[in-house]
């Protein structure tokens, strides 16, 4: 970073205007349904939809195959999906009507429930027509996505005190940044990947690469699970470069809005049915789908604590510089600054979670301590390259902010 970026990032950490740095990027919904109007909407899907067989088979095989794996489960989904061309356009798929199972002893006693689930994109449902795929919903327009949802779904027989009772299955709470230029982006990505675990971020998603046969990142990402296997517990800190990730599927996107995606940074969490509830709770939302018009105060608070956390509240430095304003610390002494660049070394090899993992547990709040009053993390740029520092993701996303 150069000292004009510096300077600008100074200019906006100290604006006094308020702006929004979270929103949505997709949502599903789980909608429930009453014995008396199951068949009723069952019968508007058979008339304006098509049925979509092979999505059918494969989301009860998937879910079969789930279930086998999760034992204690006392219930079992049976999916049937749809398709509409006209609902497709404005990004809402994934139609199913869903019936859940009690199971004893693996036999079938009796429907709990119907429900209808569907996936939605807001910036596209509310008409946005430029930069569709690498920009998210302003802020000032979460509250207008429920009732488009609302004129939507109307015509297709829905019903307004339905689909306002709705729960919210999934929730993407996004924020984009763009450093201007794709190299320092990569750069970037570089030094996320060695983010440690925080809270309920036990683990990273490395799958077997087929090449190497070894664990590795996917692509141009790093993404942080609970490690959980249920999908209703589910919760992924995804972070990726939006150019590749595009252009691994150049034929849905304009070729101009690829090229602007270039520098361009994605940070997406994604809470599944169980977290949501408590996040209903939380932030006090009286209906399940308040929680869409609650998104940039939850994505603010949940944001700032997950990235902190993996990464401390420092910039990232190179590492003759974190030696050497360690070694300049007046108010440690020779063996905490001795650990402190063990920790950094450690960094260097591995990541951040192994770096605290050479303290005892009753240490590791006193290290982040320590690191954050140095204003620098733990994580450290190799000398060699052309960048100074990399701020923190979390003032990335105030300063570099590009959702809108």
């Amino acid at each position: 970073m150069d000292s004009v970026q510096e300077a600008h990032i100074a200019e906006e950490k100290n604006a006094g205007h308020k702006k929004s740095f979270y929103s949505i990027h997709t949502f599903e919904i789980r909608m429930p349904l009453s014995p008396d109007n199951q068949r009723r909407y069952e019968l508007f899907l058979e008339k304006y939809c098509v049925h979509n067989e092979k999505r059918t088979n494969y989301r009860n095989r998937l879910y079969f195959s789930y279930f086998q794996y999760c034992q204690n489960y006392q219930y079992a989904n049976n999916f049937t999906c749809y398709d509409n061309e006209n609902l497709f356009r404005l990004v809402i798929s994934d139609i199913c009507m869903v019936k859940k199972n009690y199971l004893l002893y693996g036999t079938y006693i009796c429907n709990v429930e119907y429900s209808i689930t569907f996936r939605v994109n807001p910036r596209i449902l509310l008409d946005f027509p430029d930069n569709k795929y690498i920009r998210i919903v302003p802020c000032d327009e979460l509250e207008n996505i429920m009732p488009a949802l609302i004129s939507v779904f109307k015509p297709y027989g829905f019903q307004q005190n339905d689909l306002e009772r709705a729960f919210i299955k999934r929730l993407d709470i996004c924020a984009n940044i763009n450093l201007g230029d794709q190299y320092l982006a990569e750069k970037y990505l570089k030094l996320l990947r060695k983010g440690g675990f925080y809270m309920g971020l036990r683990s990273k998603f490395m799958p077997v690469s087929p090449k190497s046969h070894r664990r590795m990142h996917p692509p141009n990402e790093v993404r942080f699970i609970n490690r959980s296997a249920d999908s209703y517990t589910l919760e992924i800190l995804s972070v990726y470069l939006k150019h590749p990730q595009m252009l691994e599927h150049s034929s849905r996107y304009d070729a101009g809005e690829i090229e602007r995606a270039k520098g361009q940074i994605r940070f997406e969490l994604r809470t599944c049915s169980r977290k949501n509830i408590y996040l209903r709770k939380k932030y006090g939302c009286d209906v399940p789908t308040d929680l869409i018009s609650s998104a940039e105060i939850i994505g603010s608070d949940i944001f700032t604590k997950y990235l902190e956390g993996l990464y401390g509240k420092g910039k990232f430095v190179k590492y003759s510089r974190a030696v050497e304003l360690i070694e300049k610390a007046k108010n440690h002494h020779r063996a905490t600054k001795d650990t402190m660049i063990q920790m950094v070394n450690q960094a260097r090899n591995t990541d951040l979670s192994d770096a605290y993992g050479i303290l005892p547990p009753e240490k590791i709040f006193w290290f982040r301590k320590y690191f954050n009053d140095l204003g620098i993390s733990p994580i450290t740029l190799r000398d060699s390259w052309k960048a100074d520092f990399f701020e923190n993701p979390v003032v990335y996303i105030r300063t570099h902010n590009v959702n809108e």
